[in-house]
């Protein structure tokens, strides 16, 4: 294999002094910042519709949850009491703060009984 000034350690003089251009660096950085971003689920109508019976058995019954939300950079959970749905906006309000219904990938914590979904 032939040596060219690629080579590590074949271009001495002139290693340390290679440099980037603003615009290659900022794409660098976008690139390593996204690139363990994970993509968003669809949920079909029945895991929609079992979540928000979930939500409302437990307001019914004062209940806390665990939701599992979609962060596209870590896994997200919120636990807590829900207080509030607003339907209009597709906001759920969860021990004083406001979350977006679309964002919820799960819920855990609340037993539904197949005649309560009745």
């Amino acid at each position: 294999m032939k040596n060219t000034k690629l080579t590590p350690g074949a271009n001495l003089r002139w290693e340390s002094s290679r440099m980037m251009l603003p615009e290659h660096r900022e794409a660098l950085i976008h690139h390593n910042r996204n690139k363990n971003n994970k993509e968003r689920s669809e949920l079909d109508e029945q895991e929609l519709l079992l979540i928000e019976n979930t939500i409302q058995q437990s307001m019914q019954h004062r209940q806390s949850l665990t939701f599992s939300l979609y962060d596209p950079h870590e896994d997200l959970k919120v636990i807590g009491l829900v207080e509030r749905v607003d339907q209009r906006a597709k906001h759920i309000r969860v021990d004083g703060e406001w979350f977006d219904m679309r964002d919820i990938v799960a819920v855990e914590g609340l037993q539904i009984m197949d005649n309560d979904i009745l």
